[in-house]
């Protein structure tokens, strides 16, 4: 069988060379879309984390309705409602569209991780940090966040593989 296949690519190799092209192609873009998705939702997820955790109601209440609405939809539905619905109103290069939609998708799911990684940190070392004089922005970015990435990174790589095999 893979010598007939092998015979027949060496008797024309046109079709095949050019699938090879078209591939190269798609390959680029995958990547384009994967590193611009990654770097649109990384940003999102923090604040949507940060904002699932905040004491003000507001905010903690915009962040949880983004979150669970927007992990209800599927990828194609939010694909096709930010590429056409949005569209209409306001035009936007391929790319970027496929980009926002999969950011705004992967965002909640980021959120969730950027929460549950803060939320493992004991209360403790914010306590600590408090009483030496820190502020509550300082003790989030100066203690909090940097013993957290040693659980969030993890979960970021798993998400920013699944992003990269749906675009």
């Amino acid at each position: 069988m893979y010598k007939i296949l092998l015979i027949i690519i060496l008797l024309r190799p046109e079709p095949y060379w050019d699938i090879l092209l078209f591939l190269r192609d798609g390959v680029i873009v995958t990547f384009k879309l994967t590193a611009l998705g990654i770097g649109l939702t990384l940003p999102l997820g923090l604040l949507t984390g940060l904002g699932r955790l905040s004491r003000n109601r507001v905010i903690n209440l915009i962040a949880s309705f983004y979150v669970e609405v927007v992990r209800g939809i599927p990828l194609i539905v939010q694909l096709c409602f930010i590429y056409y619905g949005l569209g209409r109103f306001i035009h936007l290069p391929d790319l970027l569209a496929a980009a926002v939609a999969m950011s705004i998708c992967y965002g909640a799911y980021m959120g969730e991780i950027f929460r549950a990684g803060i939320s493992a940190i004991d209360k403790g070392q914010a306590e600590a940090a408090r009483s030496l004089g820190f502020n509550r922005f300082q003790t989030m970015w100066l203690v909090v966040l940097p013993l957290a990435w040693r659980t969030i990174v993890p979960p970021v790589g798993n998400e920013s593989i699944a992003l990269l095999k749906d675009t």
